[in-house]
């Protein structure tokens, strides 16, 4: 998976802050831990889904909505919060293979609302695919493999990323409840970057926790989802 790497490298530019200095580290680290929530936090609607639906944990589907909420802690405490949307907004015929355009705002409570980073996607038996390039011959990765098995484990082929599915979990987000989520881990062999995310049935990427080792921790929670038309 080069997804929870690569897929967050566009989001230096997300906030920064002339009084607090602790907040411009947040923003180059910010830019290590975005992705495969990507990449990606979300609320199940009520409305009725596929038996395929209720299996798929990595769902593209134009339309697609994710709200979800920020919380950035720096080794002394100092906190900053802030709000991400995603949208999976238009598509996109590119090198003889259909993506569905995936766009990413984040609004911090100190720094601008600004658009941090853009993606083409494409989802087949394969894994999850993205190009962070609308640009004839982009280089396409693989952002999550599939299908999710426990304990399997693969390294992306630029950044070294070890990537494990550790498990399957029931775990509460902003007060709802989502059972059977894959637990995946992504880190660094030196140990300098470790991201925990968990993917859940039709909604994806539900809980995101990135933690360095100096003790600053991001944190991306899902807040609400709302799917695509049919």
């Amino acid at each position: 998976m080069d997804g929870a790497g690569a897929s967050f490298l566009s989001g230096h530019y997300l906030f920064r802050s002339t009084s607090v200095a602790a907040v411009n580290q947040f923003a180059t680290n910010f830019k290590l831990c975005f992705g495969a929530l990507f990449f990606s936090l979300f609320i199940v609607s009520s409305s009725r889904v596929s038996a395929a639906e209720e299996k798929d944990y990595l769902p593209v589907k134009l339309g697609n909505e994710w709200f979800s909420d920020i919380t950035v802690t720096s080794p002394d405490g100092q906190i900053v919060t802030g709000r991400l949307h995603r949208v999976l907004s238009d598509v996109v015929q590119l090198d003889g293979k259909q993506y569905i355009r995936e766009r990413t705002n984040a609004e911090m409570d100190k720094g601008p609302n600004r658009e941090f980073i853009t993606r083409l996607l494409r989802k087949d038996e394969a894994g999850l695919h993205f190009k962070l390039s609308d640009a004839p011959g982009a280089k396409e990765k693989i952002a999550i493999s599939q299908p999710l098995v426990v304990g399997e484990k693969w390294i992306s082929d630029s950044k070294k990323l070890k990537q494990t599915v550790i498990g399957l979990e029931t775990i509460t987000v902003a007060g709802k409840v989502y059972e059977n989520c894959y637990h995946i881990c992504i880190e660094l062999p030196d140990g300098s970057f470790r991201d925990d995310f968990y993917e859940a049935p039709i909604v994806g990427a539900v809980k995101d926790t990135v933690v360095y080792p100096d003790g600053t921790k991001f944190e991306i929670l899902l807040r609400e989802f709302r799917p695509g038309k049919k």
